[in-house]
């Protein structure tokens, strides 16, 4: 779990405020890219590359999203791997408060219960805040499921809220996608998803678009 390069993009767009992270979110990226993204380099480095394939310090996330002006409201996992999250089970139903920014840095992909996992992230955004997902979209065998982008289209849309970006990415790089048409794809890519909540309704299940606009069943 962690934020690439093209995340850290979308995040730095938008004011962040009170911020809550579904595990420790990793900068995965050097000390060059974050200057050349945000024009700054952090003085504290943490060792896990590794985890993500790289033979190098990250810069510290906690410094960079303090240099971007975020406060941190939580940082919840299964696990405290790092030491400092709140452990909790995404699969069952779970209350965070509201929080400006909500990050889903690769987490609820590995959650057996997605939809609940899902739901507990998108209900911890306070109204006029928005949440950021990065699940795989091409991945075979990186989690338990590979969203598809109508899912988060149909449902943040029929909810109320705005879907700012929709993308696919490979960490460096973001293409838009068509909200529910079919689109064939490389392997190996992200989903990019930003919303915005515009109401303080709770989510309802939603139904795919293709089914709606299927006069046979109406």
């Amino acid at each position: 779990m962690g934020i690439t390069v093209a995340a850290l993009r979308l995040l730095a767009a938008r004011p962040l405020g009170r911020v809550l992270s579904l595990s420790y979110p990793d900068m995965v990226m050097s000390q060059d890219d974050l200057q050349r993204e945000c024009g700054f380099r952090t003085q504290r480095e943490t060792q896990h590359g590794r985890w993500h394939g790289r033979d190098h310090p990250l810069p510290e996330t906690e410094e960079v999203s303090a240099r971007l002006g975020a406060t941190w409201g939580g940082l919840v996992d299964m696990v405290a791997s790092r030491g400092g999250e709140e452990t909790r089970d995404l699969t069952e139903p779970q209350e965070f408060g509201e929080h400006d920014t909500v990050i889903d840095p690769g987490t609820t992909e590995h959650c057996a219960n997605f939809w609940q996992a899902t739901l507990n992230a998108a209900h911890a955004v306070a109204p006029g805040g928005r949440i950021l997902h990065t699940p795989p979209l091409t991945m075979t065998n990186h989690g338990f499921v590979c969203p598809q982008p109508t899912f988060y289209w149909d449902l943040y849309s029929q909810n109320g809220w705005e879907v700012e970006c929709l993308a696919a990415s490979n960490g460096l790089d973001v293409v838009s996608l068509h909200p529910t048409k079919r689109v064939q794809l490389p392997a190996e890519l992200s989903l990019y998803v930003v919303a915005r909540r515009r109401t303080d309704a709770a989510l309802r299940a939603p139904t795919q678009t293709k089914y709606l606009n299927n006069p046979s069943l109406k």
